[in-house]
């Protein structure tokens, strides 16, 4: 198994184990979050890393738009949680969005850590061989 697929199960059993002891709307709102962040971003880690095999000249721009899904699903959730007063009561707020946000960091750095890892010993493409072989403009003496 890889560093984030550890990580994020590790993340999600201890959030678990957590909210249990914790009980009531903190609890589950650790939960959720947990959940939630570790999720999206094992899920963006996945996509990067065949991006890496495919397609490596697009792995920035998907790591950008991954950052953007992250922080667009926190701003939903916070919506979500100010509008819905039910789900506020069900789910704490500040549990919630705290869990998701550090399960989504921790996540996202074990993520970045092995697709840079998988970028070095990637195989360059033959157009990245060719011009690296290619000879520098010989000035005229």
């Amino acid at each position: 198994m890889r560093l984030s697929t550890l990580l994020s199960l590790g993340l999600v059993a201890a959030s678990a184990a957590i909210g249990a002891g914790v009980g009531g709307a903190v609890g589950l709102g650790l939960f959720a979050g947990t959940c939630l962040g570790a999720s999206l971003s094992g899920f963006a880690t996945a996509i990067q890393r065949r991006l890496v095999a495919e397609r490596p000249h697009l792995v920035l721009p998907a790591f950008a738009a991954a950052f953007g899904a992250k922080l667009m699903l926190l701003f939903l959730l916070l919506g979500l949680v100010l509008l819905a007063p039910e789900l506020a009561r069900t789910l704490h707020p500040v549990a919630l969005l705290l869990s998701f946000g550090a399960s989504a960091i921790l996540v996202l750095f074990a993520g970045a850590f092995e697709i840079s890892s998988a970028l070095r010993s990637a195989p360059r493409s033959s157009s990245q061989a060719a011009s690296a072989t290619l000879p520098t403009h010989a000035t005229p003496s």
